[in-house]
Formats: structure tokens, C-alpha cells, sequence
């Protein structure tokens, strides 16, 4: 379903992540979601709101986001979704997260038709997820408007989501090159890796969901994520901008896994 509800012709989606699942502050530049499999769905409309928000999940069907909150950063005309690895979106205004509260995230669309075979990568979060939508004849793009009733439903699969942090033009003296022989300040290694493992989650592509996560390094502006097993040495799984990664496996399997922290400088 989430994050078009591309089940639906017209739709309008709120998801929250939490400030532990995004790691720190900083200015959103671009979003992205990662396809799966399935064919492109052009859109005729879509919109991408953004709101700090102390709800963790939401708790009703009318549990919405205040429409005042909301902040309108993309807005798209026959965009298509489906068509690349990660499905980017460059915000049209860049929004500044503070990092204390929970980031909503709302996708709002109008198609012509749905499409139930296109798939994004999702994790199990109960509760993070809200939306309403229709697929009538009668194209009533009311439904991709701020929703004044009932939602459809509270759902709890969230997709994976990558922020691409905006690039920030220096103030003068800022972001100078370090003087002859002066090399940039490293970043510490993440500390406190830990994993959790689930089996049969329902809804999970995978057997066992496997949770990787650390505690946030001061400066990094993201992270690496490394494991090694009987097969693979150094075998890069990706990167976040939080200080959690989901991976999934079929079969019982051991791995080590570690972490790089890297920022701008890095």
C-alpha cells in the first residue's frame, strides 16, 4: 500500500517517523522509497506534505495531522512512480527538522487508474499509518484533498525511507578546505550495535526481519551499514541517515555486521 496507495486512484497517506528512527536533525532536501517490483503508475497529481508531530502512531480513523501543521514541500503534475530503484523526490522547499519531535509524512495523489502489482519495501511499524482513498469511476479527486472524516484505515506496514540532507551554502569562512597538512576530523565509530530478530512478521517479504542498530555519532550525517558472512566479507547492505537498518532473510543464517559514520567531510 504505502507510500502512493497506488491500490487506490485517489489517495491521501499520513506516516510517521519517529525522531530515533531518523537520528538527528537536519535540513530534508529530497525523500525516497524504495521500489520493489511492478509496473510504473502514472499519476496525474502529487503532493508531499511534511510536519513535526509528538504522536508516535496514530490512534483513530479521524487522527489527523492538522492541515495548518502541514507543510506542502513537492508538488508534481504525471509524475510516475515505479520507475527507478529508489523513487526520489527533490522538495521544491526544503524543510528543517528539528530532530526533538516525529516526522509525518504525507503523500497525497490522483491517478487514472490503480495498480495493485506495484510494491515498495516496507517494515512493521503497528499504528504508523493513516490514509483514505477511492477507486470509483467517477475519478472524485476530493479523495487526494485533506480528508475531513474518517479514514479508510490504520495500517502498519511504513516504507523505507532515505532523507538526502539539502546542500547548504556556507556562510563566508564556513566550509573552508583544512590548512596544509591539516587533516578533516574523523568521526567516531558508532558504538552499542545491537540486533533484533523477528520471524514470520506479517506482511515482511522475508522469514526473519532482522533489525540492525546503534547508538548516533555526534557530526555524521549518516551511515554504512557492513556484514560479513560465511560467503561475504565487507559486503555493503546500505546506507540510512537513522541509527537503524531492516534487512530480511529466508533461512537461519549467522552474520557480524558493523558500521561507518560519514558526513560531508568524511
Amino acid at each position: 500500500l504505502a507510500p502512493f496507495l497506488n491500490s487506490y486512484q485517489n489517495s491521501w497517506l499520513e506516516m510517521v517517523y519517529t525522531a530515533e528512527e531518523i537520528g538527528q536533525a537536519c535540513t530534508i532536501g529530497s525523500i525516497a522509497f524504495q521500489y520493489v517490483g511492478g509496473p510504473t503508475l502514472p499519476t496525474n497529481d502529487l503532493r508531499i506534505y511534511l510536519a513535526e508531530t509528538d504522536k508516535e502512531k496514530f490512534m483513530a480513523k479521524t487522527d489527523w495531522t492538522p492541515e495548518e501543521e502541514l507543510k506542502l514541500v513537492y508538488s508534481g503534475t504525471y509524475v510516475s512512480i515505479g520507475d527507478e530503484e529508489w523513487e526520489t523526490f527533490v522538495l521544491d522547499t526544503p524543510f528543517e527538522y528539528s530532530g526533538e519531535k516525529n516526522l509525518v509524512v504525507v503523500v497525497a495523489k490522483t491517478a487514472n487508474y490503480f495498480e495493485l502489482t506495484l510494491t515498495w519495501a516496507c517494515y512493521s511499524s503497528p499504528g504508523s499509518i493513516m490514509f483514505t482513498g477511492n477507486v470509483n469511476s467517477d475519478h472524485d479527486t476530493s479523495f487526494a484533498q485533506y480528508p475531513t472524516g474518517e479514514g479508510l484505515a490504520i495500517y502498519g506496514f511504513k516504507p523505507v525511507m532515505k532523507i538526502i540532507q539539502a546542500e547548504v551554502t556556507p556562510e563566508p569562512g564556513e566550509g573552508e578546505e583544512p590548512s596544509e597538512g591539516e587533516e578533516p576530523a574523523k568521526l567516531e565509530a558508532p558504538t552499542n550495535l545491537r540486533a533484533y530478530v523477528r520471524q514470520d512478521v506479517e506482511g515482511f517479504g522475508y522469514k526473519y526481519e532482522i533489525t540492525m542498530a546503534w547508538d548516533a555519532v555526534e557530526g555524521a550525517d549518516g551511515y554504512d551499514v557492513f556484514v560479513n558472512t560465511a560467503t561475504a566479507q565487507d559486503f555493503h547492505m546500505g546506507y540510512t541517515n537513522g541509527t537503524a537498518y531492516v534487512a530480511g532473510a529466508d533461512k537461519e543464517t549467522t552474520f557480524e555486521f558493523y558500521v561507518v559514520a560519514f558526513n560531508d567531510e568524511t
